[in-house]
């Protein structure tokens, strides 16, 4: 996949493309999903594809945790 396409790809698709997961592990995907679009942030900051840089705040951090916990 093209990394446009892999931006893309959300937790449904993760986790069909796995053959499916019970309901207890679908935040399994949700996390995967988030560790691939924060892989390619960091790779197209790293060469400069993006123009400008998105910091990692605390804030971020809970805002991405949020969706996952209660």
């Amino acid at each position: 996949k093209t990394l446009d396409e892999a931006k893309k790809i959300n937790w449904k698709e993760a986790s069909n493309a796995l053959g499916g997961l019970p309901p207890i592990k679908t935040h399994c995907s949700v996390l995967a999903v988030d560790g691939l679009r924060a892989a390619i942030q960091n790779y197209e900051e790293r060469h400069g594809l993006v123009e400008e840089r998105t910091p990692t705040t605390v804030d971020v951090i809970r805002k991405r945790l949020k969706r996952v916990m209660n």
